[in-house]
């Protein structure tokens, strides 16, 4: 999968309900790790991730899966 592709996946899936990163590692496993590393990347740019008080990450927004 492309990583743009790939980051937008995995923003859908954290939109959903907060996650851990090993939820979203286990989720797209079916990926190179690097790839899923560059994706999570091109999301942490964004500054759209925050996290909870359990320490899953979540996506607050409206712009979360636009480029």
């Amino acid at each position: 999968m492309e990583i743009t592709a790939l980051s937008r996946e995995i923003e859908t899936y954290i939109t959903a309900e907060p996650r851990f990163f090993a939820d979203v590692l286990r989720k797209f496993k079916t990926n190179p790790y690097r790839n899923i590393l560059l994706a999570w990347a091109i999301i942490r740019e964004k500054n759209i991730l925050q996290r909870n008080e359990e320490g899953h990450y979540l996506i607050n927004g409206i712009d979360a899966v636009k480029d």
